[in-house]
């Protein structure tokens, strides 16, 4: 019932992998995928496409893999077959707006989708309204974090603008103040969802 770590070397397709995953709600990877390459991110699109038959597996977490925009493709690609995820962990992934913007893409098929954590990505404000863009349908987010990006106070004051938001439901988004403090980081700004 605990989380399942795939370690790079050792998971391939087939029973052994499905065997693991149906005993786990949530996917964590020993190593780092990035440093791996291409290898690394095949093993997780291969093991997020198996979880997909598998309708319990729930999170994913990979932070400080170094997936870079590459691997936010990728990870779109897998949400857009149709793994759903409630709960996805990117911080520390060096994403930049690229991989934010095809992440975003992968978003609008992720349904069920109640955290999402992006932070130090170094994402900008083209990253940001493409991630609005993409999450205008996700009706089930509840947390968004994009703390330690630096964003400017224009980026800022968008984010904090209701772009994530209808009047019936409201996201919790995490970020910190711009350089002249004029948010409360601790509490995060919320903003009704779209």
């Amino acid at each position: 019932e605990g989380p399942l770590r795939l370690c790079i070397g050792r998971i391939h397709e087939g029973d052994e992998t499905l065997t693991a995953l149906r005993a786990s709600r949530e996917l964590k990877f020993a190593g780092c995928l990035g440093a791996y390459g291409q290898r690394g991110l095949r093993l997780l699109c291969t093991s997020l496409e198996l979880a997909k038959h598998l309708h319990h597996v729930s999170r994913v977490e990979l932070p400080n893999h170094r997936l870079g925009p590459a691997g936010a493709r990728e990870l779109a690609r897998c949400l857009r077959a149709g793994v759903n995820l409630e709960h996805i962990d990117l911080r520390s992934n060096a994403l930049k707006d690229a991989g934010v913007a095809a992440l975003a893409g992968g978003l609008r098929h992720a349904r069920r989708i109640k955290t999402l954590i992006l932070s130090a990505n170094r994402v900008g404000r083209p990253g940001v309204e493409a991630l609005a863009d993409g999450l205008q349908f996700c009706f089930t987010l509840d947390w968004l974090d994009l703390r330690t990006n630096d964003f400017t106070r224009e980026t800022h004051d968008f984010i904090v603008a209701s772009h994530f938001a209808n009047p019936s439901h409201y996201v919790n988004v995490l970020v910190d103040p711009p350089d002249d403090g004029a948010a409360d980081a601790e509490h995060g700004a919320s903003s009704p969802k779209r």
